[in-house]
């Protein structure tokens, strides 16, 4: 709804500034188009409103040529995505086919696979702090010599 009502807000001061720019340039104005024998007479308004559409549509029409790569990079990530849900579909299944002990067997790969790519890392004490009259080295409790 408020969409509806910006656009009003919008749409309506247009649409008054092109009926007064209509009423006060009805004056005639001849386009020639030279090479050929052909010339029409128009009101100015009429030539402007023309020039505007053809504006429009020349510019609607560059903005979609710019835009199809994205189109096309559309419709390639479309059929991508239905190419890997048939694949997923097609894996699930044949994971539901499986006995329990087939599927334990077919984890084992991925366990081990996974354990290889993780990094190992070593666990080591964390650094104990000298406190006054001790040495790091020295046992809690006995003061340092």
């Amino acid at each position: 709804m408020t969409v509806r009502i910006l656009t009003w807000f919008i749409l309506f001061p247009l649409l008054v500034i092109a009926v007064v720019f209509a009423v006060g340039n009805r004056g005639e104005m001849i386009f020639d188009f030279y090479p050929l024998p052909l010339t029409l007479a128009l009101p100015v308004y009429a030539g402007v409103f023309i020039t505007v559409f053809l504006g429009f549509i020349a510019g609607s029409i560059v903005c979609w040529l710019s835009q199809g790569k994205w189109r096309r990079l559309a419709r390639q990530r479309k059929r991508r995505i239905a190419e890997l849900e048939r694949d997923l579909i097609a894996t699930q299944t044949e994971e539901t086919k499986k006995t329990p002990s087939d599927k334990a067997r077919s984890t084992v790969p991925i366990v081990r696979e996974a354990l290889e790519i993780l990094p190992v890392i070593p666990v080591t004490a964390p650094p104990t702090e000298a406190t006054p009259g001790t040495t790091p080295t020295s046992s809690p409790g006995k003061p340092a010599a």
